[in-house]
């Protein structure tokens, strides 16, 4: 009798004890989190999942961008909260403001693949994208030069500009920024060249580069190019612009900017 009443008090404390609240790390700890790049605007996390697996739970402190590496789905899973389900194709893009503790989870039979671009300090954005993180509702198209590329503005903010650019195959873009733009980070959808100031370099698809210069040219060969440029301003124009709504900004962006396409020279 005595034995069991002490299983039957034990499984009465089972059922009252809470479960614990799950261990949680700073993204940067995160092992699925690679950081791959750092400098006073962006953190740049590669995300890798493998299919039917899930990564440890982790704090997300700052707005984030995410740009997937290929066609894949995610769970989003926060203590408390209905699992957010995305499926998402090569090149789409989202944004996630920052705040919140969860664990990305692969239902899929495919690698989840992101580059993540944390943003820093001024450049956060502010109720420029969707609830559910969603930035396609505000896209913007414009053609330039004889057909030759398609830019669309996925997201504009005084403090950042989202763009992504389709070009035909054998076409060469130069685009001219604003003084008041202090860097972009191109993501390459596919092989490209590219000239940041004097020197011309290869990119490969997926892979990323941070420009310096105001002024780069993009060079595609006999495939289309897909590439997504994501412009940072200097911090001290922010003050003047700060007041600029989402349509403002592209305007100003068109202002600020100059895409000069035409049909490459063949040898």
């Amino acid at each position: 009798m005595l034995r069991l009443h002490i299983v039957l008090l034990g499984l009465v404390l089972l059922v009252q004890t809470p479960a614990a609240a799950p261990s949680v790390v700073p993204v940067v700890d995160e092992p699925s989190h690679h950081l791959i790049f750092e400098n006073e605007y962006v953190r740049v996390f590669y995300v890798e999942i493998a299919p039917h697996t899930e990564t440890q739970y982790h704090r997300h402190d700052r707005d984030y961008i995410f740009v997937a590496l290929g066609d894949s789905s995610v769970d989003s899973v926060r203590e408390g909260e209905k699992l957010t389900h995305l499926d998402l194709k090569y090149g789409d893009i989202r944004f996630s403001k920052g705040g919140f503790v969860h664990k990305a989870v692969n239902p899929g039979s495919k690698p989840f693949k992101v580059y993540a671009v944390e943003l820093k300090n001024d450049y956060r954005i502010e109720g420029q994208c969707d609830l559910n993180g969603s930035c396609e509702a505000h896209s913007h198209h414009a053609l330039s030069g004889q057909l030759t590329a398609n830019t669309e503005s996925i997201m504009a903010t005084p403090f950042f500009h989202g763009i992504r650019f389709t070009m035909q195959p054998n076409v060469k873009c130069v685009r001219s920024l604003h003084q008041m733009r202090r860097g972009v980070l191109l993501i390459a959808l596919n092989d490209l060249n590219v000239r940041d100031g004097d020197e011309w370099g290869k990119m490969k698809a997926g892979e990323y580069r941070f420009l310096k210069t105001m002024n780069y040219e993009v060079l595609t060969g006999g495939k289309q190019g897909r590439f997504i440029a994501l412009e940072m301003f200097d911090k001290n124009s922010i003050e003047m612009i700060a007041k600029q709504t989402f349509e403002d900004s592209v305007k100003q962006s068109d202002v600020d900017s100059m895409e000069n396409c035409s049909f490459a020279d063949k040898e």
